[in-house]
Order: structure tokens, then C-alpha cells, then sequence
């Protein structure tokens, strides 16, 4: 009999500790739970891990927080608190006390509390309080779920402005999380697994730097942001019919390209074939696939200079595989520094004597006619290391960075304006794909027209990340006054500096 009490004691202890986890509902426990469709229910609160990410997608489960997907400190729950809605009404809203048991945050937590039987809608937050979103912890509890409240907005402000060499939390109070679940309550005792999701995303870069020369790592841009403000993204996550998170931003979102200076030492030193990472936070973003004449995927571009001789370079990156960022996404992207130069073969078909005149300044490439006529322009990609150059086969380059290559070639301005026989040109230069060239005539006129050039380097790693090479040329006709004599073909062969000089 004496065991039998000891036991009902020890049962009775254990369930007063676990309710104190909580606020002022965990006061209930198993034995209060008397009233015929009324049951006693454990919530088992906790943070999703964060979703590492390459160029594929895992799916939306959990893992044991003892793997290398453990969330740092300040990413946890500094605080939380449950709405439970049954029947369209607020049956409860359970909040967190961590303060007052001297706890700073936790990777989960739970409670017992008393509920009817029957569908419940489950609305966990943690790092929020109730009145953000118009609730009140006391007065709410009764009434109807507000109307809209699945598509109410909230203003995520995720976007860091420093990148730091370790993942560094940066909110005080926590990064803002949430969750809708439903589930059925049926049983005494029901265990309630909940959990709740970061309203942001994490990126790390692990850069290698393989030049022959040390570098630093100055700033990081990346394109088409959700941009911090307003009231940019779902309160709720997106959830999908196959359990994927889906990105969910609000209308009044608006995206724009994000600039992140270093944190450590005004720049991050990369020795030469050494690896360093750089890793910041974000809003959770997507492009919009080019139907209002914008990027179909994201632009990454890094800025460094060379320790030596503090040259700037800008190493500008196409993420082929990702149109979106998703919250709680932590993307781990590799990243290889290496060297390229574009060698320019230009042929002229013009009176010898009257060439045009060819420079290139590694940001510019630009050609002075001085006669009218047809001309080639032939660029080559090579890539530069340690021991020496390679010339990389066509196979291993395009010009543009789509399928079509339709970004690859564009005119950004002329004078004068106008159609072919108009402006400068006879035929306007255009690049063609099988003999990989620009061919174009010069025409009888006096004016200039610049073009932008892109080339997209293919990496082959499967990572959908390639080096993109982006030039301005720039063409000016200023006329001689010549006799025309009979035409030869010449060429100018042009060895330009590295790509890490671009001109947007």
C-alpha cells in the first residue's frame, strides 16, 4: 500500500513540474479534468529547425536538436503563447513566464491544460506578444477569432546590414515565430506536438578563395529582397498539400537589393586557397520570374580587394537554382573565388590605316571607328591560376544568363536615335550563336551607342551558382575624311584585365 501511495505521489509531482513550465493555465493537471467532453492535454511547444538548403529543398520535419541543425543562441524561444480556437472561439491563450523561472530561452517547452473535445485550431508565437497582432492575453479569451486573422500581415524587419564570420543573432528579444496546426482532440492525456517557425531566413557563404593572391572580403549585395518595413510578410507561414514551406509575403511587400558591409575589422581576410565563411540574415524573398522585365533568380555579387595591391574587384553571381528564400530557410552556399580575363578578337573590314581604335579598361571595352564598314567582335573567356592560363571551350560559357541568352547583348543608349540607317549603324551588332560572335556594320554617321555584355561562366558543380562576367561596350563613329580604298580584313587581338572589374 505504501508503494502504491509513493507512486500516485510521484505521478502527482511530475505532472506539477511539467505544468510550471507555463503560465497561469498550467495550474491544471490530469486529475482536474472531470467534465464528461472536457480532457486534459500536454502542448509540447517547439522551434522548427532551420531547412539547410543547397540547390534542392528538404522537407518540412523535424529533426533532434543534437545535429548540426541545433539553432544558436538567440534563435530560440525567449518567450511564447498559444491561441486556442474551437468553434471560431477563443478558448484559451496560454502564455510563457521563462523570465520568472530565470530561464533567457529554450528549444522547447510544455504545458497541461483542460480542452473540449472535438477540432482544434492551434495558433503558437514565440519572440511576439499578444497585442502585435491585436490580441489581449485576458479580454480576447471568450470571443471570435478576429476576422482575417489567417491573412493578417506583420512587419519583419530581417534584413541584416553587417555579415559576420560565425551566424550571429542580432535580435534582442528573439526572431519573431509562428504556426497554424490543427488536430483532433480525442483522448485524456493527448500529447500536442506544436511547433513554431522563424519568420526569416539564415545564409552562410563558405567562400574559397582560389586566386594566387590573399583577399578581403568587403561587402555582400544580393538582389530582390523583401525589403525591412511596412508590413511585408503572412503573419502565418505558407504550408503546402505536401507539407513545403512556401514563401508567403504580404501585397504591400516590396523588394529591392540589399547591401551588407563586414562586421570584423572593416572586411573578412581570405588567404589564398583558404576558406572563410561570411553569414547574415534575411527576409524571406522571391523574384518575380521576369514578367515585369526583372531577374528570374537571384543575383549574388561580392566585392573583395586584393591585400596586395588593393585592387577592387566585383565577383557577380547568378543563383541559377533558387527563385525563392524562404522563412526559416538556412541556405549553405559554396562559393569558389577564381580569376578570368576576356581576350577580344576584333575584326574590321575597313581601308587599312583607319582600324578602329580598341581599349579596354576592365570595365569598359571600347571601340573608336573612324570608317564606316562591317566588323567582328569574338570575345574569349580565360581562366586564370597559379601555374598558368587556360582558354575555356564555348561548351563551357554563354552569352546571357538565361536559356535564350536574351540578357546577353542590350542596348542601354545611342545618338543618334533611331532604326539601322538612323543611328550609327548600317546593321546594329548582334551576337551570333554559331560562330559565337558580334557581328554588326558601321555606318557613314557620326554619333556612339553603348551595349552591355554578359557572359555566364559554367561551373558544373551542380550548385547552380556561376560566375557572371558583365562588360560595357561602347562604339563611337567620328568619320575620316578618305578616299575608300580596297578592303582587307585585320584583326586586334585585346588581352583585358581580370573580370572582377565590372560596370553595371
Amino acid at each position: 500500500m505504501a508503494k502504491k501511495i509513493y507512486y500516485y505521489i510521484c505521478i502527482w509531482a511530475v505532472c506539477l513540474l511539467a505544468a510550471c513550465s507555463a503560465g497561469d493555465d498550467a495550474t491544471s493537471f490530469p486529475g482536474q479534468a472531470d467534465a464528461e467532453n472536457r480532457v486534459g492535454v500536454t502542448l509540447q511547444l517547439s522551434a522548427l529547425f532551420s531547412q539547410t538548403s543547397q540547390s534542392s529543398r528538404s522537407s518540412l520535419t523535424r529533426a533532434a536538436w543534437e545535429t548540426d541543425t541545433e539553432a544558436l543562441p538567440g534563435e530560440m524561444m525567449k518567450s511564447w503563447f498559444v491561441v486556442v480556437v474551437q468553434n471560431g472561439k477563443i478558448e484559451k491563450i496560454i502564455t510563457s513566464d521563462l523570465k520568472s523561472l530565470g530561464v533567457t530561452e529554450v528549444e522547447k517547452d510544455q504545458v497541461f491544460v483542460e480542452l473540449n473535445k472535438g477540432e482544434t485550431t492551434f495558433y503558437s508565437f514565440a519572440n511576439i506578444k499578444p497585442e502585435e497582432i491585436g490580441l489581449d492575453a485576458s479580454t480576447s479569451v471568450g470571443q471570435q477569432l478576429p476576422a482575417g486573422f489567417d491573412e493578417k500581415t506583420y512587419q519583419m524587419n530581417g534584413n541584416s546590414q553587417l555579415f559576420h564570420q560565425l551566424m550571429t543573432p542580432e535580435f534582442q528579444n528573439g526572431y519573431p515565430m509562428s504556426n497554424k496546426q490543427m488536430v483532433n482532440i480525442t483522448d485524456n492525456q493527448q500529447v500536442i506536438n506544436l511547433e513554431v517557425i522563424r519568420m526569416m531566413a539564415k545564409v552562410q557563404l563558405s567562400i574559397t578563395n582560389a586566386t594566387d593572391h590573399d583577399i578581403v572580403l568587403k561587402t555582400i549585395t544580393l538582389s530582390d529582397v523583401t525589403q525591412n518595413g511596412n508590413q511585408n510578410i503572412k503573419l502565418l507561414p505558407n504550408v503546402d498539400s505536401n507539407n513545403q514551406l512556401q514563401v508567403n509575403l504580404a501585397n504591400s511587400a516590396k523588394k529591392g537589393t540589399i547591401t551588407l558591409t563586414a562586421a570584423e575589422n572593416n572586411g573578412i581576410t581570405i588567404k589564398e586557397r583558404a576558406m572563410q565563411t561570411a553569414c547574415f540574415y534575411m527576409n524571406e524573398s522571391l523574384v518575380d520570374k521576369g514578367e515585369d522585365g526583372g531577374n528570374r533568380y537571384f543575383i549574388l555579387s561580392l566585392t573583395t580587394v586584393d591585400e596586395a595591391t588593393g585592387t577592387t574587384s566585383n565577383h557577380r553571381y547568378a543563383m541559377l537554382s533558387w527563385n525563392e528564400i524562404r522563412r526559416n530557410d538556412y541556405l549553405k552556399i559554396p562559393i569558389k573565388l577564381e580569376d578570368y580575363q576576356i581576350r577580344w578578337k576584333v575584326e574590321a573590314f575597313s581601308p587599312i590605316g583607319v582600324l578602329p581604335k580598341v581599349k579596354d579598361d576592365g570595365e569598359n571595352l571600347s571601340l573608336d571607328f573612324g570608317y564606316y564598314g562591317e566588323f567582328h567582335i569574338k570575345p574569349e573567356v580565360i581562366k586564370l591560376s597559379r601555374t598558368g592560363s587556360q582558354t575555356l571551350p564555348v561548351s563551357e560559357w554563354q552569352m546571357g544568363t538565361d536559356a535564350a541568352g536574351s540578357d546577353g547583348w542590350t542596348l542601354k543608349e545611342q545618338y543618334p536615335e533611331g532604326a539601322d540607317g538612323v543611328n550609327i549603324f548600317d546593321a546594329s551588332p548582334s551576337w551570333i550563336p554559331v560562330t559565337y560572335r558580334l557581328e554588326g556594320e558601321m555606318g557613314n554617321r557620326t554619333g556612339s551607342a553603348i551595349y552591355t555584355m554578359k557572359i555566364l561562366v559554367w561551373q558544373k558543380n551542380g550548385l547552380g551558382l556561376n560566375p557572371v562576367i558583365s562588360r560595357k561596350v561602347r562604339f563611337t563613329m567620328k568619320q575620316i575624311d578618305l578616299t575608300r580604298a580596297g578592303k582587307n580584313t585585320e584583326k586586334i587581338v585585346l588581352n583585358t584585365k581580370t573580370f572582377g572589374y565590372e560596370s553595371k
